[in-house]
């Protein structure tokens, strides 16, 4: 009698959320979300400064896929005292 073999596992999406920082208040704001919430997403924060490029935004993005299939959502957390043209946005 043949042995039937188990279905392999989908592969799933991992879920990443990356969050680009000025400092060291958003980094401890978002350590205070996440032990608030329990939440399936990997949260990962990065102290960037003002000198953020789409190139830097690339390369930390792809410091966190493992797998093909790993999606990473990106996000700028900024105080409201830094100006937008620092950052490469004009608000008008």
């Amino acid at each position: 009698m043949a042995s039937k073999r188990e279905p392999a596992r989908s592969m799933r999406m991992r879920k990443i959320a990356l969050v680009i920082c000025e400092g060291e208040t958003e980094v401890g704001y978002i350590n205070l979300l996440k032990t608030w919430y329990k939440s399936p997403i990997r949260i990962v924060s990065h102290i960037e400064g003002t000198k953020i490029t789409p190139s830097l935004v690339e390369k930390r993005t792809k410091e966190l896929k493992i797998s093909q299939w790993d999606k990473v959502h990106t996000f700028l957390m900024y105080d409201m005292d830094v100006s937008y043209t620092a950052i490469g946005r004009h608000i008008y």
